[in-house]
């Protein structure tokens, strides 16, 4: 059913109108953006499966804001590239920062410079740890204050993901 629901459109309107609904109420917190993947094995197949580093399955990708809540979903073949997937899910989910430029936090696996400075294009601060030396991140945690809250995308998928024992 969710499939259906994916490949007709369904989810995605359901998806962006609670984000019209939560801005319009204040219950979106658009000060911090999270974004990550959770891979999802798939050993019988599909059109959308493949074999990534992890096995094969598919990928599913996630912006949330900075309290967990998603607010825009994609998935992937487990070989995609997660870096290409913040451009679709920030257009999926069409915020436009006002006032105060958003954090945009991610794991190492987003660290690459074109993604940066697209971020910042889009006035989005990137908070993306470095690779190779990661003291270059903590500087500005350190220097700005900020606080990781990471955690709460990895929330997220708790929340969306079923679990094995239901």
């Amino acid at each position: 059913m969710l499939s259906r629901w994916y490949k007709e459109g369904v989810f995605n309107q359901v998806l962006s109108g609670l984000l019209r609904k939560g801005l319009s109420s204040g219950k979106v917190n658009l000060s911090t953006l999270l974004v990550d993947g959770s891979f999802s094995p798939a050993p019988g197949g599909g059109e959308s499966v493949n074999h990534g580093y992890k096995g094969k399955g598919v990928v599913v990708h996630v912006l949330a804001d900075g309290s967990g809540n998603p607010l825009a979903i994609t998935t992937t073949p487990a070989n995609g590239n997660e870096r290409l997937q913040v451009e679709i899910l920030l257009d999926k989910a069409n915020i436009h920062p006002t006032k105060i430029m958003p954090i945009f936090e991610a794991d190492k696996g987003y660290d690459c410079l074109w993604l940066r400075s697209s971020l910042l294009q889009k006035h989005l601060f990137p908070l993306i740890p470095y690779r190779k030396n990661t003291s270059k991140a903590s500087i500005f945690k350190e220097t700005f204050s900020i606080k990781s809250k990471r955690w709460k995308v990895e929330r997220t998928f708790a929340w969306l993901m079923p679990k094995a024992y239901d």
